[in-house]
């Protein structure tokens, strides 16, 4: 059984589900993985709803590129075939997968989540998701993922060793239309962006640090980046150009 394999491996309890529903199982468990045959999901904190791999809104965004539509995430950190992009913030994959079709076969995006479970559902979604056309599959597949702490991860990184670093820290403030945010909102670690953790990504990147916030975030003054604002969104990007 697929889901007892997966417990032995990574060390955690494996519970048969015997018909129970989420609610019961939450007497024994906060977090909780339930695999399924179509699809895995997590569930957490007393939520009914659950958490699962969907590449909605970047199969949207795609679709866009492919009318000729630019993408304000690609336009702002002037994103190119060939550049090397360090998401910093896996989540839901969405901007990775953005990302990794901007830099085309020739660039490379490496993606980190601290959460396990939240890197397990994305990473395997990623790996497998094929309700699409073949250029979006294999820009899910060339993302590289780390289950791991990103100003951590940038610690051990070579000064200047890769074009792009994209901060994505969750919101400090509700996007009450953004149902499928809320979602993995209260499933995600709350890291707050540092400046420590915004100068190391100054030392490793080469071209540009990009930052997503919420459009009331103070982050972008705080740390200096140069503000796009975007009238009809709820959330806008930052840049810091370096070269």
């Amino acid at each position: 059984m697929r889901a007892q394999s997966f417990a032995e491996k990574y060390h955690i309890r494996y519970e048969p589900r015997k018909k129970r529903s989420i609610m019961q199982l939450y007497h024994e468990a906060t977090r909780i993985l339930v695999f399924g045959a179509e699809r895995d999901e997590l569930f957490t904190e007393g939520s009914v709803e659950p958490f699962f791999f969907h590449p909605n809104m970047a199969l949207i965004r795609y679709k866009r590129l492919l009318k000729g539509d630019r993408d304000p995430l690609l336009e702002i950190g002037s994103i190119q075939p060939g550049d090397s992009v360090l998401d910093c913030t896996l989540g839901r994959g969405a901007d990775s997968i953005i990302l990794s079709y901007g830099v085309g076969s020739e660039g490379s995006v490496t993606a980190l989540e601290k959460q396990f479970d939240i890197h397990y559902i994305t990473a395997t979604g990623l790996a497998r998701y094929n309700e699409a056309d073949p250029a979006f599959c294999e820009a899910m597949r060339r993302i590289q993922t780390h289950c791991t702490d990103a100003y951590t991860y940038l610690q051990d990184q070579r000064d200047a060793s890769v074009d792009h670093i994209y901060l994505d820290p969750l919101f400090d403030a509700v996007i009450e239309e953004s149902t499928p945010f809320e979602n993995l909102r209260t499933k995600a670690s709350r890291d707050e962006l540092t400046a420590e953790w915004v100068e190391e990504a100054k030392r490793v990147a080469k071209k540009s640090i990009i930052l997503k916030g919420h459009y009331t975030s103070p982050l972008f003054e705080r740390f200096g980046f140069e503000r796009e604002v975007r009238k009809t969104s709820k959330f806008h990007y930052g840049v810091i150009r370096l070269g």
